[in-house]
Protein backbone atom coordinates (compact mmCIF):
# COMPACT_ATOMS: atom_id res chain seq x y z
CA UNK A 1 0.00 0.00 0.00
CA UNK A 2 1.20 3.40 -0.66
CA UNK A 3 1.62 6.37 1.63
CA UNK A 4 -0.32 9.33 0.63
CA UNK A 5 2.16 11.37 2.33
CA UNK A 6 4.74 10.99 0.25
CA UNK A 7 4.91 13.86 -2.52
CA UNK A 8 4.71 12.91 -6.15
CA UNK A 9 7.99 14.12 -7.13
CA UNK A 10 9.90 12.46 -4.53
CA UNK A 11 7.72 8.91 -4.41
CA UNK A 12 10.19 7.26 -6.95
CA UNK A 13 13.85 7.74 -5.00
CA UNK A 14 11.20 6.74 -1.82
CA UNK A 15 9.63 3.22 -3.78
CA UNK A 16 13.47 2.02 -4.74
CA UNK A 17 14.91 2.98 -1.28
CA UNK A 18 11.99 1.15 0.36
CA UNK A 19 12.55 -1.62 -1.98
CA UNK A 20 16.21 -2.56 -0.47
CA UNK A 21 16.98 -4.73 2.24
CA UNK A 22 17.19 -3.28 5.35
CA UNK A 23 16.14 0.42 4.48
CA UNK A 24 13.36 2.52 5.54
CA UNK A 25 12.56 6.24 4.73
CA UNK A 26 11.32 8.51 7.75
CA UNK A 27 10.46 11.60 5.64
CA UNK A 28 10.78 13.41 2.77
CA UNK A 29 9.89 16.29 0.39
CA UNK A 30 9.84 16.68 -2.86
CA UNK A 31 11.33 20.68 -2.64
CA UNK A 32 9.34 23.51 -2.94
CA UNK A 33 11.13 26.54 -5.13
CA UNK A 34 7.84 28.94 -5.35
CA UNK A 35 6.81 29.12 -1.21
CA UNK A 36 7.42 31.78 1.29
CA UNK A 37 10.00 29.96 2.96
CA UNK A 38 11.02 27.61 -0.11
CA UNK A 39 12.77 24.11 0.34
CA UNK A 40 14.81 22.15 -0.72
CA UNK A 41 14.30 18.30 -1.96
CA UNK A 42 15.29 15.44 0.69
CA UNK A 43 15.04 11.77 1.75
CA UNK A 44 15.89 10.46 5.15
CA UNK A 45 16.07 6.87 5.71
CA UNK A 46 17.27 4.72 8.29
CA UNK A 47 20.12 1.87 5.85
CA UNK A 48 23.24 -0.19 6.73
CA UNK A 49 26.08 1.90 6.52
CA UNK A 50 27.91 -0.14 3.82
CA UNK A 51 24.75 0.62 1.39
CA UNK A 52 24.55 4.37 2.58
CA UNK A 53 28.56 4.35 1.35
CA UNK A 54 27.62 2.63 -1.74
CA UNK A 55 24.80 5.27 -2.88
CA UNK A 56 27.49 7.75 -1.70
CA UNK A 57 30.19 6.48 -3.97
CA UNK A 58 27.35 6.07 -6.93
CA UNK A 59 26.86 10.00 -6.20
CA UNK A 60 30.39 10.48 -7.27
CA UNK A 61 31.20 14.56 -7.07
CA UNK A 62 27.04 14.81 -6.74
CA UNK A 63 26.17 14.31 -10.43
CA UNK A 64 26.12 9.95 -10.40
CA UNK A 65 26.76 8.80 -13.82
CA UNK A 66 26.56 12.74 -15.64
CA UNK A 67 22.79 12.26 -15.90
CA UNK A 68 21.91 14.53 -13.31
CA UNK A 69 21.30 18.12 -13.68
CA UNK A 70 21.79 19.30 -9.77
CA UNK A 71 24.24 18.08 -7.47
CA UNK A 72 23.45 15.90 -4.95
CA UNK A 73 24.80 14.36 -1.54
CA UNK A 74 24.36 11.93 0.91
CA UNK A 75 24.41 13.44 4.56
CA UNK A 76 24.54 11.29 7.88
CA UNK A 77 23.65 11.67 11.64
CA UNK A 78 23.20 9.97 14.71
CA UNK A 79 20.13 9.46 16.51
CA UNK A 80 19.57 9.38 19.96
CA UNK A 81 19.75 5.58 20.19
CA UNK A 82 23.25 5.86 18.22
CA UNK A 83 22.00 4.60 15.02
CA UNK A 84 22.95 6.37 11.88
CA UNK A 85 20.19 8.77 9.82
CA UNK A 86 21.01 9.39 6.31
CA UNK A 87 19.82 12.29 4.15
CA UNK A 88 19.79 12.50 0.57
CA UNK A 89 19.32 15.89 -1.02
CA UNK A 90 20.21 18.43 -3.18
CA UNK A 91 23.80 20.84 -2.32
CA UNK A 92 23.67 22.56 -5.55
CA UNK A 93 24.17 26.34 -5.20
CA UNK A 94 21.45 26.77 -7.48
CA UNK A 95 18.67 25.31 -5.42
CA UNK A 96 18.76 27.56 -2.60
CA UNK A 97 16.26 28.00 0.53
CA UNK A 98 17.25 31.31 1.00
CA UNK A 99 16.95 33.52 -1.86
CA UNK A 100 18.86 36.54 -2.45
CA UNK A 101 19.23 35.94 -6.19
CA UNK A 102 16.11 38.18 -7.86
CA UNK A 103 15.23 35.23 -9.95
CA UNK A 104 14.37 31.99 -9.13
CA UNK A 105 16.89 29.32 -11.05
CA UNK A 106 14.93 25.76 -10.31
CA UNK A 107 11.53 24.88 -10.97
CA UNK A 108 9.47 21.78 -9.44
CA UNK A 109 9.47 20.32 -12.72
CA UNK A 110 13.00 20.33 -13.21
CA UNK A 111 13.85 18.39 -9.56
CA UNK A 112 11.08 15.74 -10.55
CA UNK A 113 12.53 15.28 -13.60
CA UNK A 114 16.02 15.03 -11.37
CA UNK A 115 14.61 13.00 -8.57
CA UNK A 116 13.36 10.18 -11.09
CA UNK A 117 16.83 9.99 -12.73
CA UNK A 118 17.70 9.64 -9.42
CA UNK A 119 15.79 6.52 -8.52
CA UNK A 120 16.68 5.20 -11.81
CA UNK A 121 19.99 5.24 -10.50
CA UNK A 122 19.52 3.75 -7.45
CA UNK A 123 17.01 1.00 -8.91
CA UNK A 124 20.42 0.40 -11.30
CA UNK A 125 22.50 0.60 -8.02
CA UNK A 126 19.77 -2.23 -6.12
CA UNK A 127 19.97 -4.55 -9.39
CA UNK A 128 23.35 -5.13 -9.43
CA UNK A 129 24.46 -8.15 -7.09
CA UNK A 130 27.47 -7.06 -3.97
CA UNK A 131 26.74 -3.55 -4.50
Amino acid sequence: MSNPAIEPGVRPVCDVLNAMPDVRTVYSCEGHPRAFVPSKPFVMFKAPAELAFGIHCMLAYGHGDGSLNFCWRLLAQFDDDASMTYTLTTSDVRVSEKHWRPFQEWTTKAMNRDLLQLANLLRARLLQPGQ
